[in-house]
C-alpha cells in the first residue's frame, strides 16, 4: 500500500476509534446447545467466517433462523484476514453457508436488513459471489507477482471496473482486508504461492490451469 494512503487510513482509524469494554461471557457456546426462550427453543449452530465465533440460532418447530451476520439480504458479510497461523476465514465461511443452506425455514432474521424469505437461493448467491471474487484474484495473478494491494486495486468493486477509485479510505481498508482473506484461501489450497521479498508479501499463480479448473475442487 502506498505510504501516504496507509498513513491516511491509520489517521482516519484513530479518529474513528471507539473504546470497547471487555466482557466475560456467562456461557461459552460451541454449537449444539439448546436455548429455551419460550415459546422458542433455539439450537445453536456454529457458523464461523464473518467472525471466528459467530453462531446462528434455529428453531425447527417454528422454522425460524436467526442468521445474525452470517447470511444478509442484500450485502455480502465482510470476510477478512485472520491473524491466526492456521486461520481460514473464507473457507470457514463457505463451509458454514452449507451448514445452514438446507434448513427448513419459514423466514430468516438477519443481523441487518429485512427478513429473508428464501434461504437456499440467497446462500447460493453468496457462495457464487466469493467464487467470482476468487476467479478475479486468479486472473490478476496471471500477470506477474502481486502484492495484496496490487490485487485489490485491480479487481472490480461496486460493480465497476474503476470501483477501487470510487472507494473511500475506510472502504479501501475493508476491501484490502477481504482480498487478503481470498488470497489466504488460495494459498492454503496451493492455487497460489506467497513469499516475502524485502519485507513485502507477494503472490503468484501456482498453476497454469484455466481459472475455472483451478477452483473445481475448492
Amino acid at each position: 500500500m502506498p505510504a501516504d494512503e496507509l498513513e491516511a487510513i491509520i489517521n482516519q482509524a484513530a479518529r474513528m476509534g471507539i473504546p470497547v469494554p471487555t466482557f466475560r461471557p456467562d456461557v461459552v457456546l460451541e454449537g449444539g446447545e439448546r436455548l429455551d426462550w419460550s415459546p422458542f427453543r433455539f439450537e445453536v449452530i456454529w457458523t464461523p467466517g464473518h467472525t471466528a465465533g459467530l453462531v446462528c440460532l434455529y428453531d425447527p418447530q417454528f422454522a425460524v433462523l436467526i442468521s445474525s451476520d452470517h447470511v444478509l439480504e442484500h450485502s455480502s458479510p465482510h470476510i477478512g484476514h485472520s491473524d491466526e497461523p492456521d486461520g481460514d476465514p473464507l473457507g470457514d465461511y463457505l463451509r458454514s453457508l452449507q451448514v445452514v443452506r438446507d434448513l427448513p425455514t419459514s423466514f430468516v432474521l438477519p443481523g441487518h436488513g429485512k427478513p429473508i424469505a428464501n434461504l437456499a437461493p440467497r446462500v447460493d448467491e453468496l457462495e457464487e459471489h466469493h467464487l467470482r471474487r476468487l476467479k478475479a484474484v486468479l486472473l490478476v495473478l496471471t500477470r506477474d507477482e502481486q502484492t495484496a494491494y496490487d490485487v485489490a486495486s485491480h479487481i472490480s468493486w461496486k460493480h465497476a471496473q474503476d470501483g477501487w477509485q470510487r472507494l473511500s479510505l475506510f472502504e479501501r481498508s475493508s476491501a484490502l482486508d477481504e482480498t487478503c482473506a481470498h488470497l489466504d484461501y488460495l494459498v492454503k489450497r496451493q492455487q497460489i504461492s506467497r513469499q516475502v521479498q524485502d519485507g513485502v508479501a507477494v503472490h503468484q499463480r501456482s498453476t497454469r490451469l484455466p481459472v475455472d479448473a483451478s477452483l473445481e475442487a475448492r
